[in-house]
């Protein structure tokens, strides 16, 4: 078996559905292994637009579909997009599973979440019930989906109220398979397995910007727990790295969040904005010390570099190589739990705009060389080759390298 992981290395909104998406065609199983619906994953398949929180994009292919274990599964989401998706190509059920062990986010933790982040958190969540569900969990109160079907959708000691709950029990009920028996005997198979991160690498709970932070593990190791796989099994670990990086909450460090009149330009040629709410997200330049991090702890074995044609009309392009923090400059930083980003002041080196339009280019060649020379750096300064680089939305926007 060949076991692929694509996941973002920055702070979310990578591109990580268009890339699993893209990915997916060479890939046999396509899975999600931790985190719920708070991450969306938009793509193209024929020239159609989808918007997926829960299933993996490649289903739309005719792929296998898993949710593993380490999944939160919201009803309502998984439901909306099944039903998409049986009313374009029909019955799924044969090959889409979820774990009888994927836990069931409920209303309760929905309304907890909402209630936490406006009295208490304050950090701009955006209120799925992940972070309540994935607490139940741990302290081993939670509902997973077999005990969800069990009592038809009223767990023992929960008062939840569920207009659609008889649904929610048939939906799961249709889809529940044993997903790990499937993996074992695929472990035995030359297919391979392709793994989608959901939320970012800097939003990791343990290692990431905490507080300012999802509730799942989504590192490397983070999603082969969840998965159910051991770190041998890994083949290709691919690191999906944004030209610029943004963040979606606002008040979460961003050490190289760039001039509002830099964010407008950028912003509006590469539709920054939240799909579910249309707020205008957060923008910084290219941090090769935060790239740096993520590679310390994930060890990617590539990286596939998203919208950098979304900078084309830029002149300059500034690029952070380290940080001055009290005193000495740092190449790498590891202290980013509670970070104080006046503290750091970033060290940038400005590289040459290219200046002409470039979506849609599939051969790295014909790129302009100040473009070429933009990817180069990244694999210089990071140690890890550029082997996919995007320049559009669309699934054949993608120069192989």
């Amino acid at each position: 078996m060949e076991l692929i992981i694509a996941s973002g290395a920055q702070w979310g909104d990578e591109g990580k559905g268009k890339v699993s998406y893209y990915l997916s065609q060479f890939s046999d199983v396509c899975m999600r292994a931790g985190g719920g619906s708070n991450a969306e994953a938009t793509f193209y398949h024929q020239g159609k637009g989808y918007h997926f929180q829960m299933i993996p994009s490649g289903v739309v292919r005719g792929k296998v579909g898993i949710m593993a274990d380490g999944v939160l599964i919201s009803c309502d989401r998984l439901m909306l997009e099944s039903r998409q998706l049986e009313e374009e190509f029909g019955d799924i059920s044969d090959r889409f599973m979820v774990s009888g062990n994927a836990h069931v986010v409920l209303p309760s933790h929905r309304e907890k979440d909402a209630f936490l982040d406006e009295n208490v958190l304050k950090i701009n969540t955006i209120r799925q019930g992940i972070g309540p569900a994935m607490a139940d969990r741990a302290y081993r109160v939670g509902v997973n989906v077999d005990t969800f079907i069990r009592t038809g959708g009223e767990p023992e000691g929960q008062d939840e109220h569920w207009e659609d709950r008889a649904q929610y029990v048939e939906m799961l009920r249709k889809y529940r398979k044993d997903t790990k028996r499937y993996l074992a005997e695929l472990k035995k198979t030359d297919k391979t397995v392709l793994i989608q991160g959901s939320q970012a690498f800097m939003l990791d709970n343990v290692h990431g910007t905490y507080p300012y932070v999802t509730s799942s593990y989504t590192s490397t190791a983070g999603l082969l727990h969840g998965a159910g796989f051991p770190y041998s099994s890994l083949t290709r670990n691919i690191g999906i790295v944004k030209a610029y990086p943004i963040r979606f909450d606002r008040t979460g460090p961003l050490p190289t969040e760039c001039s509002e009149s830099d964010q407008e330009v950028i912003r509006n040629a590469g539709n920054e904005f939240s799909h579910t709410s249309h707020t205008p997200l957060r923008i910084g330049w290219l941090d090769m010390v935060a790239l740096r991090y993520a590679q310390e702890i994930n060890h990617y074995t590539e990286f596939f570099f998203t919208k950098i044609d979304v900078l084309s009309e830029l002149k300059e392009i500034p690029v952070c190589i380290g940080y001055r923090h009290r005193g000495e400059t740092i190449d790498t930083c590891y202290e980013w739990s509670h970070m104080d980003v006046s503290e750091y002041e970033p060290v940038y080196k400005v590289l040459k705009g290219w200046q002409r339009p470039i979506r849609g280019v599939q051969d790295f060649m014909a790129l302009p060389v100040e473009a070429r020379d933009y990817v180069k750096f990244l694999e210089d300064q990071i140690g890890v080759p550029v082997t996919l680089i995007g320049t559009g939305p669309k699934d054949d926007e993608v120069i192989v390298r």
